[in-house]
């Protein structure tokens, strides 16, 4: 397995580059994190751009730990419709859909489903593009 740290960084497609996250990053990335319609499915709501770039460089070591590994899954609520059409087009399969599993915020029981992808499965020309 190779370690993050000994790719060759950026690593490119046409449409995408994927680096290593920087605090640099923050303001960016918050321009989006903080729309309501992004955080309406988030785990945490962060009260401003300093307490997130604070969470985010404590994370981004972690965030590239996905790269290299023979499974990777991701859960959502199934009314994040954006989050799961992601995941079906970059190749990843749905596993499972579990039923008013979670109480969201909103006071609701919300269903959620698992994605996952294997490295041995086959990734969409969509997806790289």
């Amino acid at each position: 397995m190779t370690a993050a740290d000994d790719l060759t960084w950026p690593a490119r497609t046409r449409r995408l580059q994927l680096r290593p996250l920087t605090a640099s990053d923050a303001p960016e990335i918050w321009s989006w994190y903080s729309r309501p319609e992004v955080t309406e499915y988030t785990p945490t709501r962060y009260a401003d751009l300093a307490s997130f770039a604070a969470r985010m460089e404590a994370t981004a070591p972690s965030t590239l730990s996905v790269l290299h590994q023979e499974r990777i899954v991701a859960d959502c609520f199934s009314d994040n419709e954006p989050s799961w059409r992601i995941m079906a087009r970059i190749g990843m399969s749905q596993e499972a859909l579990f039923r008013e599993e979670s109480l969201h915020r909103s006071g609701r029981w919300l269903d959620s489903m698992t994605w996952a992808m294997l490295a041995t499965d086959p990734r969409p020309a969509a997806a790289l593009q």
